[in-house]
């Protein structure tokens, strides 16, 4: 396959981690592609090879502090780089498996976002198959329809398809570990591990155990990826930060300059720097926005954090908007 293509880099993380500090989606979109040698990658215009990935890395600043005269860090748009128009527009099957964001594009014009919400099932790996209320899981290729109220997908998840890899590997994991024991789970004793929660009835215990509380998003015009996309219509070209992947981010055009605004959270960013992550900044600056923190954890929130560094009013790039 000819690197060159953003597609084409993505499909080669076939084999990434699920629980991957670095989503393969930014990895392809800063130029790399999976060389299938554990979490090495590698460029396709300089051929840097980079590894050793830590939760909160940007992957574009570290392209171009390691080889700032890479002709993709340079002009990715003469560089004969060919990005992907909308993540949106990869077909169902395995790309969903290497990004909740990718799988949350799917539920454009989900019919009961009252009953469960597009982020909880995209973040339990299900993605929409446009009929009905009708999901499937990217990993196992189970189906879960006639979701009702209280229905909680990770549980579901489990109990329908506790073989699925993602179960094992992640949903046990985050929903039995409140007691820092160890992370291995087995297909033959998934269940048995939810005897290890405990009811608890605090904010604080509830937030140790990786239940995030939900509110309702507050521009209800851009809770698609799609109305958010339609928004960036003249944004400009010379920005790293494409339209998609701040889209993917939560993130709408306020119409002038390059200024964002989150359409769950309200918070709004400008002044981006060619090495800012979307997602990481939004994590950054609104550490208590619900969409970041159903769709990317807790951890990546936490890893985000810059306790040493300005507020955000302060920051001399990325302040609030308004």
């Amino acid at each position: 396959m000819d690197m060159c293509y953003e597609e084409h880099r993505l499909q080669t993380f076939h084999e990434w981690p699920t629980n991957a500090p670095v989503d393969p989606f930014r990895i392809a979109k800063a130029g790399f592609f999976s060389t299938s040698r554990g979490s090495e990658v590698e460029c396709f215009a300089c051929h840097l090879k980079l590894s050793n990935w830590s939760y909160g890395d940007c992957v574009m600043a570290r392209h171009i502090a390691l080889s700032p005269t890479c002709p993709f860090v340079m002009s990715p748009s003469t560089s004969g780089n060919i990005p992907t128009l909308s993540s949106a527009q990869v077909p169902p099957g395995e790309l969903y498996r290497v990004s909740a964001a990718l799988r949350l594009a799917t539920f454009d014009n989900w019919p009961i976002p009252l009953i469960v919400t597009p982020e909880r099932l995209a973040n339990a790996g299900f993605y929409y198959l446009k009929e009905g209320d009708n999901t499937k899981c990217a990993f196992c290729k189970g189906v879960v329809r006639a979701w009702e109220p209280g229905d909680d997908p990770d549980l579901e998840h489990v109990r329908h398809f506790p073989n699925c890899q993602f179960v094992i590997n992640v949903i046990a994991p985050r929903l039995t570990n409140a007691d820092g024991s160890n992370n291995s789970v087995t297909s033959r004793n998934v269940k048995d591990s939810f005897a290890n929660i405990t009811l608890v009835g605090d904010q604080q215990n509830f937030h140790e155990l990786g239940v995030q509380s939900h509110k309702g998003p507050k521009s209800l015009n851009f809770v698609t990826v799609e109305s958010r996309l339609r928004s960036f219509e003249t944004w400009s070209d010379d920005l790293i930060q494409t339209p998609e992947v701040l889209a993917q981010a939560g993130f709408y055009y306020e119409g002038f300059n390059d200024q964002v605004r989150c359409f769950h959270c309200d918070g709004g960013l400008r002044h981006w720097d060619p090495h800012d992550d979307p997602w990481t900044e939004h994590a950054r600056w609104f550490p208590n926005c619900s969409f970041v923190k159903l769709v990317k954890g807790q951890e990546f929130v936490t890893a985000c954090a810059n306790p040493e560094g300005p507020t955000p009013k302060q920051s001399p790039r990325l302040r609030r908007s308004n």
